[in-house]
């Protein structure tokens, strides 16, 4: 029986980018680590409780936004 991790990590080969809208923390960490291992970009979108406000995070490997998803949690 193969993982969900797995899984997921086929189901994103050969993508240029990752998109996540999921607003799910597990999820979250889950596509950056997937997008920083591929060295692939990684755009991240979801509001805050409430729905008071939202993030943005855009994290490009090599470029003036190297940093993880991790810091923007």
């Amino acid at each position: 029986m193969r993982s969900e991790v797995s899984i997921v990590d086929e189901l994103v080969e050969g993508a240029d980018l990752l998109y996540d809208a999921s607003a799910e923390i597990g999820i979250g960490h889950l596509m950056s680590e997937i997008a920083r291992k591929r060295k692939i970009p990684y755009v991240c979108v979801s509001t805050t409780f409430g729905a008071w406000g939202g993030r943005l995070i855009r994290v490009r490997p090599g470029g003036k936004t190297a940093g993880c998803w991790g810091c923007h949690s």
